[in-house]
């Protein structure tokens, strides 16, 4: 259960008097666990919410949505290829100017931001961070998967090109055999 979940119940046991406001004020403090466990659910979300904002940019009736996001700090970035019509596309193929336009001046700046509070907020409550993360969205069923590659894991000194091109051939491969409503996660590169 996440920070904001344990807040509303606790805010709830004290309107209905079942605890103290002193009660209250000392579940406000986080064990380490519950600071961990707070600081993955917060990646979660931000990781929904990276999807989100992939799918609805797109301005265009999507089959799918993939998402590479390079952590490092120097350099973080997003890499965006979305599924059209059985094809798999990177966001400046995409045919509408717009899309691409928006794409590139709202969303993919967006990384440096959603990288470093991730970094931050891992490395304040000593979780490993995160070196990349594949993100996939699957629009006819709505289910999402993502794979972490941790800073202390084999791939993590891959080159970012390495993981991208490769992850694209995996997918444009199981796309031809993988049915649109599978709900299943398609494969990740390494």
């Amino acid at each position: 259960m996440g920070f904001f979940a344990r807040l509303f119940k606790k805010v709830e046991q004290v309107n209905k008097q079942d605890i103290s406001v002193k009660e209250f004020e000392a579940s406000l403090e986080l064990s380490e666990d519950e600071a961990r466990e707070d600081a993955i659910d917060q990646w979660v979300e931000m990781a929904e919410n990276i999807i989100v904002n992939t799918v609805k940019a797109a301005h265009i009736d999507v089959e799918r949505a993939f998402i590479l996001i390079d952590f490092d700090e120097k350099s973080p970035s997003f890499h965006i290829f979305y599924q059209q019509n059985g094809e798999l596309l990177y966001w400046y193929e995409l045919p509408d100017e717009d899309t691409r336009e928006k794409i590139e001046q709202q969303l993919l700046p967006q990384a440096a931001e959603v990288t470093g509070h991730i970094n931050s907020l891992f490395e304040e409550v000593n979780v490993e961070k995160i070196r990349y993360a594949q993100l996939q969205f699957e629009s006819e069923t709505m289910a999402w998967f993502s794979h972490i590659i941790w800073l202390s894991s084999e791939g993590a000194s891959m080159k970012k090109e390495e993981i991208l091109n490769q992850w694209f051939h995996r997918l444009t491969e199981a796309t031809k055999h993988v049915a649109l409503d599978s709900d299943e996660k398609l494969p990740w590169y390494p």
